[in-house]
């Protein structure tokens, strides 16, 4: 997976951004030799199975990390429902999912939520503050 430098760009609270969801089951490590040029001591590659999901910014960690809320079209059991947030044809869900993921791993943006939506999410899903679970 490469993910192009043209979209490490900030976002905001109530974005919803595509970010490379990394399935970390499937790591594999690499040939030792060559590693590029910008490798540390000790440094070694991996190949991670992922692809672009989308996210819920719920908030900016310091400077390179974000706390987002997964979202997805697929309803299953336990998860919730947000309404039309990805493309107004589809309804949204999440299980509740937060993750923090670099700021390197975003792969575009979507949209950005109105703050009441916003409002309504976080009390749906149960959060007491953005960001954390109860």
């Amino acid at each position: 997976m490469s993910i192009p430098d043209g979209t490490r760009q900030g976002l905001e609270t109530g974005q919803v951004a595509d970010f490379h969801f990394i399935h970390l089951d499937t790591v594999k490590p690499l040939p030792k030799e060559p590693l590029p040029s910008d490798a540390g001591k000790g440094d070694r590659m991996y190949k991670v199975a992922g692809k672009p999901r989308p996210m819920l910014v719920l908030s900016a960690v310091g400077d390179q990390y974000y706390r987002v809320l997964k979202l997805t079209t697929s309803d299953k059991p336990g998860f919730k429902r947000l309404g039309y947030l990805l493309d107004g044809k589809n309804a949204t869900f999440t299980d509740g999912s937060v993750f923090f993921y670099p700021r390197k791993l975003v792969d575009g943006t979507r949209k950005k939520i109105d703050p009441l939506t916003l409002a309504d999410i976080v009390k749906l899903v149960g959060f007491r503050e953005i960001g954390c679970k109860p």
